[in-house]
């Protein structure tokens, strides 16, 4: 019994220590906001974001008025993004760009682009960038706002308004390289990239259904197309040699949809061809995928019954 007691009270004394060691650590830092501010950047840096969102947060709160006050709310936009937290980090860079001086505030305005091209909204970073490229013409920070506002544009699928800006930027301009070479790399790529046309896999399905899904891409689609179609034809010439008119009217109406059902599907495939090239493109340029990893992928089947009235 007096051992226990002599641990619980070892235990006590622990905690208490620990306690005791926490309070006189954290009081000075709330009292400095240097120290604060750096323990910030600190946790920032260890891949600890959530952590580092509570430390900005008390430096804005205890100082909102201190001079590094914009410096806090960058980070702060930097944390909350990594956290996917996207419009609560786009409200930190734009208090960021009120408050910063120099620079930072330029930096604040290309990270809220960044925030926007991340958050999949592409036009409205491109129109965003576009307007920040404008208002700094002729400095090197806008120069690179348009290159990155033309990047945006690509990904939104805006390629000749890509191609505008990026012509834009002049020989002995900051990025002139890098612009020149991606409009090449545009301009290569669109002459090169294959396309099928809806309107010739729908016509292609109508007149040999599977054609279309073949013409597409789409084999595996064009076969179950063409076999299903068959066997709907041969119950329909079955049924009414055999006299069986009501099911050969059946027959028909089901093989009428699943026809039309097949063209529509011909086309749909055609427009998924078109958009999976388009994705790889965007990959080869090293520019982020518009579309969600889980809305693209391999072949699928994707082929159904239309019903028509």
């Amino acid at each position: 019994m007096r051992i226990k007691a002599a641990w619980m009270a070892l235990v006590a004394a622990s905690l208490s220590l620990i306690w005791c060691d926490q309070s006189l650590g954290q009081a000075p830092m709330r009292e400095d906001p240097e120290r604060l501010l750096s323990f910030g950047h600190h946790l920032l840096s260890r891949g600890q974001p959530y952590r580092a969102e509570g430390e900005y947060l008390a430096f804005l709160s205890l100082f909102p008025n201190h001079p590094l006050a914009g410096e806090a709310w960058f980070y702060l936009g930097v944390a909350r993004r990594e956290q996917k937290l996207w419009e609560e980090a786009l409200e930190a860079f734009r208090k960021a760009r009120e408050l910063a001086r120099g620079d930072l505030s330029h930096e604040a305005a290309m990270e809220m682009g960044k925030t926007l091209i991340l958050a999949g909204e592409h036009k409205r970073a491109a129109i965003f960038l576009e307007k920040l490229a404008s208002e700094t013409e002729d400095s090197p920070q806008g120069k690179m706002a348009l290159i990155m506002a033309s990047e945006a544009w690509i990904m939104a699928r805006e390629y000749e308004r890509a191609i505008a800006l990026l012509s834009l930027v002049r020989p002995g301009d900051p990025g002139f390289h890098e612009a020149w070479d991606l409009r090449q790399r545009i301009e290569r790529g669109l002459r090169n990239l294959p396309r099928r046309d809806p309107t010739v896999a729908g016509l292609l399905s109508a007149l040999l259904p599977g054609m279309g899904h073949l013409y597409a891409g789409r084999p595996l689609e064009a076969l179950t197309s063409l076999a299903l179609n068959g066997t709907f034809l041969a119950g329909i010439v079955y049924s009414a040699k055999e006299g069986c008119f009501v099911s050969a009217g059946i027959l028909s109406f089901l093989e009428l949809s699943w026809y039309l059902g097949g063209v529509e599907s011909a086309m749909d495939s055609a427009k998924r061809f078109n958009e999976e090239a388009q994705e790889r493109w965007l990959r080869e340029l090293g520019l982020p995928s518009s579309v969600g990893p889980d809305k693209g992928g391999g072949p699928t089947l994707s082929f159904g019954l239309k019903w028509r009235f």
